[in-house]
Formats: structure tokens, sequence, C-alpha cells
């Protein structure tokens, strides 16, 4: 019984969400993101559930919630315009991986009489910092890590990339817009944009939702047929590159509320996963020094990848979604580009987590092999 309550909260909440935000200033203030996150944590803190019983359910439903979101969010855009747009994606990548390379490097040194194994670490970490989780696993299975070894990094990466995945919701953007150049930023806010009801636009939706959901299916129906290690990436790659293709046809182009629908779905997303949040089961135990590391890469790697940014006089809004798409993947970009109102820097963001898919594993060996050169 309670699971269905929450199974149906969660298809709810997010139109409830997307409305107030719309409608009351003070939630156009906090945003609908952030707000489902909150909302997420309180739920997970005031009703009581069962949640290892209940765990793979909210897994399934994130997954499927982001995966339909992300070709909803792409089917509005432009592409000649966007590739204009984005020549400059390979130097924002390019910078986000030198200063992860020079912050896992610094860590090595001053950690590799305080942790065993740290070229494991470093490696399973480079990996995690430019692709998301889904590189991280690829690196257990070609470093041959340790389950346990992989728990312990995936738990903390957790305990520290959600504040982070929180600031880069919230403030972040008005940062980094005070320290770089900023372009221009094509907002999202739903109190802006056309506020046509979903009911009188209902063919349209229903259209959009319907391609979205064919695309998924046969990303998922042929990334299956690959290793498993290799089918998350596989499918995202998939997922949106099918996207892009079908926001080239002028009738799924022009659907109305395909952007608005996608943006819903992310909102869904963000409230299931905040409501996964579980610290307590984490114990610190021997992994003090592993969690010093891990904060000291991911602190350095920031401050480095805003300097150089400062430096190259890239734009603010670029360079935050560089950071989301390297130390998250690309399924995080569309949560952080709606939270900061900006529909310009998604092409860009899901273009640099796509390299990070790309490059991410190879980095994260030479990595490996490089941190046993310096410990010898």
């Amino acid at each position: 019984m309670i699971f269905s309550l929450y199974i149906s909260l969660y298809l709810t909440l997010p139109f409830i969400i997307e409305y107030i935000t719309a409608k009351i200033k003070f939630f156009q203030k906090i945003g609908p993101i952030a707000l489902a996150y909150i909302i997420g944590i309180m739920l997970h803190l005031l009703i009581p559930i069962n949640y290892d019983e209940f765990y793979h359910t909210q897994e399934t439903m994130s997954s499927i919630l982001i995966l339909i979101a992300m070709p909803l969010l792409l089917f509005s855009i432009d592409l000649k315009k966007e590739i204009q747009r984005n020549k400059s994606v390979l130097l924002s990548f390019m910078i986000g991986i030198s200063c992860l390379f020079v912050a896992v490097i610094s860590g090595v040194i001053l950690f590799k009489d305080r942790i065993i194994n740290i070229h494991d670490l470093s490696g399973m970490v480079t990996g995690l910092y430019s692709g998301g989780t889904p590189n991280l696993a690829s690196m257990k299975e070609a470093l041959q890590i340790e389950p346990d070894s992989f728990l312990i990094v995936h738990s903390l990466d957790f305990l520290i990339g959600s504040p982070l995945l929180f600031f880069f919701m919230t403030i972040a953007a008005r940062l980094f817009r005070n320290f770089l150049p900023v372009k221009e930023v094509q907002e999202t806010d739903p109190s802006i944009e056309n506020r046509e009801s979903l009911f009188v636009i209902k063919k349209d939706v229903y259209k959009g939702i319907g391609i979205s959901v064919a695309i998924v299916l046969i990303s998922i129906v042929i990334g299956q047929q690959f290793q498993e290690r290799l089918q998350p990436i596989l499918i995202i790659l998939l997922n949106t590159t099918l996207a892009i293709v079908a926001s080239s046809i002028k009738r799924v182009n022009s659907l109305r509320g395909n952007y608005r629908m996608g943006n819903i779905f992310i909102i869904g997303f963000s409230l299931v996963l905040a409501n996964m949040a579980d610290f307590s089961k984490f114990s610190w135990g021997n992994n003090f020094f592993t969690f010093l590391f891990m904060l000291w890469v991911i602190i350095l790697s920031f401050i480095l990848h805003l300097l150089v940014a400062k430096i190259f006089k890239r734009d603010a809004d670029q360079t935050l979604i560089a950071m989301v798409a390297l130390y998250y993947s690309p399924a995080f970009v569309p949560v952080v580009s709606s939270s900061i109102k900006n529909r310009s820097i998604l092409v860009f963001g899901i273009i640099i987590g796509m390299l990070g898919f790309t490059f991410g594993n190879y980095i994260g060996i030479i990595m490996y092999y490089l941190t046993q050169i310096i410990i010898e």
C-alpha cells in the first residue's frame, strides 16, 4: 500500500511542482529542481518505508524518467545553430580533463602513504570525474577492482556529490556569472515560457512522449545486446543520438510542449533521486583518507577549472555545465540546464559528457599506471 502511495506521488508531484514554481514567486526563487530535491528528502524522512525493498523500483523509475526526458528536451533544438554555437566544446573538455589530472596527481603525492592501493583509487576517481558513475563501473571491470573498494568509492561519491549537485542547481550559476564572461542566455523559466495548457496541446504532448518512449525502447533493446558493463553508456549514447536525429525532423521539432514536458520528467527524476538518499548506512571505518582524497580531487579540480576558464575567457554557464557533465554524466546535464534556466547549454553539456564517456576509461587507465610510477 505504501509503495503504491509513493509511486502515485512520483507521478503527480512533478506536475504540481512545475505549476507552483511558475505561479508563486516564493517557489520561483527556489526553482522546480531544487524544490523536488527538498520534497524528495522530506518524504524519505517523514514517511516510513523499507527502502531496501523499494530501492530497485526507485532506481528503475529514475532511469526511465531521465531517458524519456532527454529526447523531449532535445526535440526542440536547432541542430545547425547548436553546432555553430558549440565549436569550442573540445577546448572545454580538455580544460576539465587537464585540471582533473593535476588534482588527482597532487592527491596521489599527498596521500600515497595513507591509502593502500592508491593506484586503484586514482584510476577509479579519474574515470568517475571524467564521465560519472557509468565510467566508475567500467573502471571496476577494467582494473579488476574488488567489490568492497568499488562500493566505498561509490558511497563516498554520493556523500560528496549530492551537496555539490545541489550547489550547481541553486547558487552556482549566479557565482559563475559574476566571475566569468556571460553569453546570451536562453531562458527556460516556466513563468516566461508559453503557458499554454498541456490539456489544450495534449495531442502534441502525447506524440512527443510517444516518440521519446519509442527512442528509449530502441536504445534499451540495442544496448542490451552488448556486455552488461557497457549497457548504461551505450543506452545513453543511443538515446541522445536518436533524439538529436529526431529533432531534425520538422514534424517532431515543431511539436508543442516538448521542452516543458521534458522539464516535468526531469523534476520527477530529481524527486525520485532525492528520495533514494540514505546517509544513515554509511560507515567511516578506515575510509576517512579515501574521503579526503576524493574531496581534495573534486575541490582542486573545481578551482583549477574555474581559474583556467577565466584565463581563456570561457562562458560562465558553459563552464558550469562542463563540470556537471564530467562529474555526473550527461544524464544530469538537463537537470542543471533546467534549474539554471538556460537551454542553450544543453547540447554543449551533452557533447562534453559524451566525450567523457568515450575517453574517460582511457584516461582512468592512464592515471592508474601513472600513479604506479609515482609511488614506486
